[in-house]
């Protein structure tokens, strides 16, 4: 019986041929269209679910008001003293990490010999790597930012200067506003394609402190809080 049916719809397509290809390709491309389209949201969803503690972690935004605006704006930077003020009065929050952006108006350079490539950097506070979990290439990330003068960097980056190399404990020069710093590799991480946290190289945030970083309430920061980390 099925052999019969297959028989019939087989002639059947023969002889219109023209009507059996418009189906059969509009039936594939509409395949072709749901799996993509089910890929990308699954690949949007994805994003940040890497994190140990993906659950736990939350991103502050600021709502900001203006008189030519018919609702708030959103805003994901905050003032940066507002790290201090939800420890202080919120006691169930546990962690808090400032992403600062390191160069945000000059261009920025790491060297290490002869090598030099345009790279973007962030200061981190040293618990970081209690909150995100990046993969652990090379080093210790519970020590790895607690000296000033200390440089994480992603694996692609490390590719790029060292090569095969390891480059724990080698000096690079960061370039940036017609000046130059020296920092020491600590560390090496991988950060995957689905991270919205994005950057090249880490630095210590008491390094930008020293240098007189903006503590204001009007200086901005991304800033994210772990309840239970």
């Amino acid at each position: 019986m099925i052999k019969n049916y297959f028989i019939v719809a087989l002639r059947k397509l023969f002889r219109e041929k023209v009507y059996a290809f418009i189906n059969i390709f509009g039936l594939a491309i509409g395949l072709v269209f749901c799996i993509l389209s089910f890929l990308y949201v699954q690949y949007e969803w994805s994003f940040d679910r890497f994190h140990e503690k993906a659950d736990q972690i939350f991103l502050i935004h600021r709502a900001q008001n203006s008189p030519d605006d018919s609702r708030p704006r959103k805003q994901m930077t905050t003032p940066l003293p507002l790290t201090n003020a939800l420890l202080q009065y919120f006691s169930e929050i546990e962690h808090v990490v400032k992403f600062y952006a390191y160069g945000l108006e000059d261009g920025v350079y790491v060297q290490y010999g002869e090598k030099m490539f345009a790279q973007s950097g962030l200061y981190v506070e040293a618990n970081v790597f209690d909150v995100f979990s990046f993969s652990r290439i090379e080093g210790d990330l519970k020590t790895a930012l607690t000296d000033i003068r200390s440089i994480v960097v992603t694996q692609e980056m490390a590719e790029l200067l060292f090569g095969t190399e390891s480059p724990l404990g080698k000096s690079v020069a960061i370039r940036s506003g017609g000046g130059s710093e020296d920092f020491t590799v600590t560390a090496v991480v991988d950060v995957p394609e689905n991270s919205s946290i994005v950057f090249d190289f880490l630095l210590s945030f008491d390094k930008m402190v020293q240098d007189g970083g903006q503590q204001s309430w009007g200086g901005v920061e991304l800033l994210y809080f772990c309840p239970a980390c």
